[in-house]
């Protein structure tokens, strides 16, 4: 019986792991629903904030968070100052920042900064030959090639290429992070901004969102639902 007993358990453990899960703000009765995704909100003269999650990015949890302040003086919101904390299935916790968008779009900037130097390089060689000859000395193989040859010239032109695709990726990633990310912001009387928060989970089974508004702290309990 003992046998039996554990097949079982492996079983509906292995039937377990099967389903997808993903991450949903909860708030109990209180919650609304937006084109089927469960968003909370919370009131606090002079602030109203809302959430509901988004499609994960690129390995990241994403939740879409509106602040709307409704008071008389500004607020101001920064990702930097904001946190999670995790509690796994085991019992443990910890806790880590949100992600700040700031540094992914100074990333993408020194990349592209970086490709654009290297394409205006290859571009105002007079030489192409020279560029591939550079160019080849610096791989691995570059003893097996002839650089007087047309072997030169595709090595250049795929070089450029490479360029150009890494430019273009690097721009669509600063788009996007300027696009869709909630970034530091100033928020006056009677307006509102809103935007993607995006964080790490691990797995954990719940989490909780830290919201630091002018110094004060704002919560949002968000659970591993399964699908």
């Amino acid at each position: 019986m003992k046998v039996i007993s554990i097949l079982f358990l492996y079983l509906y453990l292995g039937l377990l792991g099967k389903y997808a899960t993903h991450y949903e703000v909860e708030c109990g009765e209180k919650a609304l629903w937006l084109n089927g995704k469960k968003s909370c909100s919370i009131y606090d003269d002079p602030v109203f904030l809302s959430i509901y999650d988004e499609a994960n990015h690129d390995g990241f949890t994403v939740f879409r968070l509106k602040i709307q302040n409704i008071g008389n003086d500004t607020i101001t919101i920064n990702p930097k100052d904001c946190s999670i904390s995790r509690v796994y299935a085991n019992g443990n916790m910890d806790s880590v920042a949100i992600c700040n968008p700031e540094i992914h779009i100074a990333k993408a900037d020194a990349e592209i900064a970086r490709s654009e130097k290297e394409i205006n390089t290859l571009v105002k060689s007079r030489n192409t030959g020279n560029t591939a000859v550079s160019i080849a000395k610096v791989t691995p193989w570059a003893n097996k090639i002839n650089t007087t040859t047309q072997t030169s010239t595709t090595i250049y032109n795929e070089k450029l290429k490479s360029e150009q695709n890494n430019l273009l990726d690097a721009k669509a990633q600063k788009a996007f992070w300027e696009s869709q990310a909630l970034r530091a912001n100033t928020i006056y009387p009677l307006s509102y901004v809103e935007g993607n928060i995006f964080f790490e989970t691990k797995e954990c089974i719940k989490v909780i969102l830290h919201i630091k508004l002018n110094g004060k702290q704002y919560a949002f309990l968000i659970n591993q639902v399964t699908e």
